[in-house]
């Protein structure tokens, strides 16, 4: 039986119908043509708490056009990400009334994830979380799961690698997550997470 259960965010308990950075500039009348660029050379180390994602991209905004701060862009990016998944958020309160541990495990800057936990409510609905901002580490590196894993063995006691539970939306972190000797499957559905859920939780 698992002891516990560890999820993703994007692509698993929120879906937003686009990027919201993009959707942002584009409801603006703006050039998005810089995005990807960007993104690729900043992101990773916004989510890794490196560098801030205020400060490089600043005066991106101010070339392309962008007349209002940057934590308005900030929060009207977010805030058309906001697609709770309300069924999957549901189900996971019922496990926790069941007496299992469910814990967010996912990539974010830091500015999102105050907005996740803030505005989402997401500080109410979890017993602990790992974003990459504060452990240091993407998912995509398995010394992220060694400081999250022996982190949990702290706030929660002893609980083997098998017994914990990972969802994310990924393969590659997935696979990861399976080769340091957690339990992992990719997100599907709803109606396929919660199968695999039930099933290990009968095991």
């Amino acid at each position: 039986m698992k002891k516990l259960f560890l999820f993703d965010i994007d692509h698993v308990l929120v879906h937003p119908p686009s990027y919201g950075a993009n959707h942002t500039l584009e409801e603006a009348g703006l050039d998005v043509s810089w995005t990807s660029s960007f993104f690729l050379a900043y992101y990773d180390d916004c989510q890794r708490g490196n560098i801030d994602l205020v400060e490089v991209l600043t005066p991106y905004l101010k070339t392309c056009g962008w007349t209002k701060s940057t934590k308005e862009f900030l929060n009207e990016w977010f805030s058309y990400e906001y697609h709770l998944d309300e069924e999957l958020l549901t189900y996971i309160q019922t496990l926790r009334e069941q007496g299992f541990s469910c814990v967010i495990n996912s990539d974010q800057e830091k500015y999102r994830k105050h907005y996740i936990l803030e505005k989402m409510n997401f500080s109410n609905l979890f017993d602990a979380f790992y974003f990459s901002c504060d452990v240091g580490y993407l998912k995509q590196d398995e010394k992220r799961f060694e400081i999250v894993y022996d982190d949990i063995v702290k706030q929660f006691g002893r609980v083997e690698k098998d017994e914990i539970f990972f969802v994310d939306d990924q393969q590659k972190n997935v696979d990861v997550a399976k080769k340091f000797g957690i339990d992992a499957v990719v997100y599907k559905s709803n109606e396929k997470t919660i199968k695999e859920i039930e099933r290990r939780i009968k095991i």
